[in-house]
């Protein structure tokens, strides 16, 4: 690893092993993501652990989508671009009026269409 963290012992004690995620047990960020002692996401160092490190600007994603999962073949490493898409391919990303970001509803956005053409 290229941070000093949690010995893998004590690491994979906090794992709950099943036969789909390997959950993990410990400190939990807001969001879902473990959280170690040393204050890195657990997912991110099990990947150290067992693939190697992650390089400078990369993300680890999970292929299943659980935030609370630290099994090494269901992470893997990309850009933040590389997640964005992940999300839009999986149907997690909200749009229109269900955004929280929205700035205009549906009938404004038709409006100003209208008017542009």
């Amino acid at each position: 690893m290229s941070k000093r963290g949690p010995k893998p012992r004590d690491f994979w004690a906090q794992v709950e092993h099943g036969t789909g995620c390997w959950e993990w047990m410990g400190t939990r960020f807001g969001n879902g993501y473990g959280r170690t002692g040393d204050g890195r996401g657990a997912h991110r160092v099990a990947y150290e652990m067992c693939v190697g490190p992650i390089t400078d600007g990369l993300l680890v994603m999970h292929a299943c989508d659980n935030p609370g999962c630290v099994r090494p073949d269901h992470l893997s490493v990309g850009t933040p671009a590389d997640n964005l898409a992940d999300m839009v391919a999986k149907g997690r990303s909200v749009r229109g009026t269900a955004n929280s970001q929205a700035r205009l509803d549906e009938a404004s956005v038709r409006r100003i269409r209208v008017e542009v053409a």
